[in-house]
């Protein structure tokens, strides 16, 4: 009996041993407490466009921010803050110089963010930012007016050989400048660029006549194209459409061209490690979302998710074939050719 109980003891004190040696022995410090919970589902997260409502760009954030907030994927507050002027400096200015570690702040990053500081000394550079995502990838197509004499992309470049013919885009050094650039240089034709300051202005110009061609994002020209007013020679992409299944590659059509024109997400310098990981996985739901999955569909733009090295290695080359271009149409900052 008595070994029975001095057993039991034991048993009892080697317990209370243990479990006193599992408990810290000196008083709990500040830096010894867990870290909140990200996020605080009291702040509001502001995503950034460097553009006006209704542009792609604005539309593409909007869709962004009615996915988290329709689908529950965040707690948090969404809103779309578009800070414009600067060709979309003043919107990375306001990221990177005013809000610098704001876990709570996204931008939307499409190609000019890459090319607008390579022509711009007083503009802030890709590479300031947190990469986040990229979501999606938009195209370019090759659009002239229904009665157009240019049957085939073949016969506008065979044309432009002979003659300077006249391209409606954007402002001089967007993408619709540069991919001109690159078709010029593959197939040795010459454009007159004529440069307007939004897509409905050039859709304008061609349905005028006013140019012979224009290079736009499909979104904006495709109720022309399917009224009739308007026709597609080429996308500009590394294959076919899923919307566009009969309009043909510049590729196939004999030019070594292809243009991505990306959107993607990234946060101010030196975003936490943990906020940078709840938006991406935010950002894959969004992906999921049917009504996200809608609006690419509608829109024409192609789903291209990245993350992490496989993102920045993406920017990194499109830089450096960015810089190439603008080089080529002497616009590169501290560059300026004879």
């Amino acid at each position: 009996m008595l070994t029975r109980k001095m057993t039991v003891l034991l048993l009892s004190l080697a317990l209370a041993f243990t479990f006193t040696g599992c408990q810290s022995q000196k008083p709990a410090t500040q830096g010894d407490q867990a870290k909140p919970a990200f996020p605080d589902t009291s702040k509001t997260i502001e995503i950034v466009v460097h553009s006006s409502a209704g542009t792609g760009t604005d539309v593409f954030a909007r869709n962004i921010m009615k996915s988290l907030k329709d689908d529950s994927i965040t707690k948090n507050n969404v809103i779309v803050n578009n800070v414009q002027g600067g060709g979309g400096a003043s919107a990375r200015k306001y990221v990177v110089d005013k809000n610098t570690g704001n876990a709570y702040m996204l931008q939307i990053i499409q190609p000019t963010a890459i090319s607008r500081p390579l022509q711009n000394a007083d503009d802030v550079p890709y590479t300031n930012f947190t990469t986040i995502a990229n979501l999606a990838n938009e195209t370019l197509v090759v659009v002239v007016k229904a009665d157009s004499k240019y049957k085939v992309m073949q016969d506008l470049v065979n044309e432009s050989k002979n003659r300077r013919v006249k391209q409606g885009g954007g402002t001089v050094g967007s993408a619709e400048s540069m991919a001109a650039y690159l078709i010029q240089e593959k197939t040795g034709g010459k454009f007159d660029y004529v440069s307007f300051q939004t897509g409905g202005e050039s859709v304008t110009a061609i349905l005028g006549g006013h140019v012979d061609f224009i290079l736009a994002n499909p979104s904006e020209v495709i109720s022309n194209v399917q009224g009739g007013k308007l026709r597609l020679l080429a996308t500009v992409s590394g294959k076919r459409l899923p919307m566009l299944p009969d309009v043909p590659t510049l590729k196939e059509m004999g030019v070594e061209v292809e243009w991505n024109s990306f959107r993607g997400v990234v946060g101010p310098p030196n975003m936490p490690p943990e906020a940078v990981a709840y938006y991406r996985e935010c950002l894959k739901k969004v992906m999921q979302s049917n009504a996200f999955k809608e609006y690419l569909k509608n829109d024409m733009v192609a789903e291209m998710y990245l993350e992490g090295k496989e993102f920045e290695d993406f920017l990194s080359k499109e830089n450096e074939t960015t810089r190439h271009i603008l080089s080529g149409m002497n616009l590169l900052k501290g560059e300026k050719k004879s």
